[in-house]
């Protein structure tokens, strides 16, 4: 009986780890740069920054920097990324989304990464680079719509 037992509890901790490892998926862009990435041809660099920066604020992001060529927008952390990210110091984390901005060929064209980062503003800070994951599709999925937009005019 007690061989059953530590058998279960070995194959559920198994599954749920099986589980979980699916999840987290590793997904490659085929751009340039490796990374969510879009060319916007016929646009200026600062109109490209601007719909960027107006769709954070309306998502509820904050600008946590702006330069010439880069734009940098945070939030706070998803209760799973506090959970699984978060330390016993700080249990919230920061998820952030950078955008870089390169003018080439009468066109703009933007390179994106995401990062979870725990302890934010410490000493402690440690950022993982979440672009690889679901989190980087959807960053993608944001600079295709962003390219569509300006495609349609809007």
């Amino acid at each position: 009986m007690k061989y059953y037992r530590s058998t279960v509890k070995l194959t559920i901790f198994l599954s749920i780890l099986a589980f979980v490892m699916s999840c987290a998926s590793q997904t490659s862009f085929d751009t340039p740069s490796g990374k969510p990435e879009v060319f916007i041809p016929n646009i200026s660099k600062d109109q490209v920054i601007t719909k960027l920066a107006e769709a954070g604020i309306e998502s509820g992001a904050e600008i946590h920097s702006l330069t010439e060529y880069q734009l940098i927008l945070s939030a706070e952390g998803s209760v799973a990324q506090n959970l699984f990210f978060g330390s016993t110091f700080n249990p919230n984390t920061r998820d952030v989304i950078q955008f870089g901005f390169i003018e080439r060929d009468q066109g703009v064209r933007v390179i994106g990464s995401r990062f979870i980062v725990s302890n934010p503003g410490s000493g402690f800070e440690r950022r993982l680079d979440a672009t690889t994951g679901n989190l980087g599709k959807q960053v993608q999925m944001l600079l295709d719509g962003l390219r569509d937009s300006f495609a349609r005019g809007n």
